[in-house]
């Protein structure tokens, strides 16, 4: 059941969104930030204002509210982890289907410039996620350059090209695979670890309303966490049907 809160975000969605992703980026937790929406909703229900009348600049008056936290120092893991699991994927994928033609893993000039470019542009995109919400081409052009080499590498093992390295093929999908599972126990243990998901709360919430909110960040959270090897079990499923 939506709130007047709810209501109020999906109608002001081009100034809630740029304020709420301001002060998560200032590290702000979710209970503050719900009760400052809470203070920006009752003052434009009473005034009968917009937002924008209201406050200005959603990033400015996120900024004026003092509310910073402490500085963000998961950053450089998240950007590690993401950087691992995607090399582990490309290998993966192209190891498995050298497998199942029954040939060797082989490297190319191609195939290398891919998974290099993939992994630059993944890092970037995910350097670049603070200047989304004011600057999306940026971020989007990192994102669309990852999701381009993905297409290069796949296409690669196909091209004519001599090969930099050859090694066999189902020990390189093995390790490929515990390297990729791994990073992501290894990423979801972690997060288990944090005492809760931060969830973007309103002070008039019921606590069911929390718990909900609660646990699907949780679910959401570890979706994205397991996307990449889910990826990987489709992606070798689809060859084993295209090569039976």
């Amino acid at each position: 059941m939506k709130t007047p809160l709810d209501t109020f975000i999906a109608t002001h969605k081009s100034w809630v969104n740029p304020f709420i992703l301001e002060l998560r980026l200032d590290n702000v937790p979710g209970s503050a930030i719900g009760d400052a929406l809470e203070t920006v909703h009752a003052h434009c229900a009473d005034s009968g204002e917009t937002p924008h009348e209201a406050f200005g600049d959603p990033k400015d008056y996120a900024h004026s509210l003092g509310l910073a936290g402490a500085p963000d120092s998961t950053l450089l893991p998240i950007i590690i982890t993401s950087a691992v699991s995607l090399a582990a994927f490309f290998i993966f994928s192209a190891a498995f289907k050298a497998w199942a033609r029954s040939e060797d893993f082989a490297i190319n000039d191609v195939s290398l410039v891919a998974i290099v470019g993939a992994l630059v542009a993944t890092v970037a995109a995910i350097s670049t996620m603070r200047w989304w919400a004011e600057k999306p081409l940026r971020f989007s052009i990192f994102a669309i350059a990852a999701a381009g080499f993905a297409v290069m590498g796949t296409l690669a093992a196909s091209m004519d090209r001599p090969a930099l390295l050859s090694l066999p093929s189902l020990g390189v999908t093995m390790i490929a695979a515990v390297i990729l599972v791994g990073t992501a126990v290894f990423v979801t243990a972690r997060e288990l670890r944090s005492p809760d998901t931060d969830p973007l709360i309103s002070p008039f919430e019921s606590p069911e309303a929390l718990d909900r909110k609660s646990r699907n960040s949780r679910l959401l959270m570890f979706f994205g966490i397991w996307m990449l090897p889910l990826v990987a079990v489709l992606d070798a499923a689809f060859t084993l049907i295209l090569l039976s």
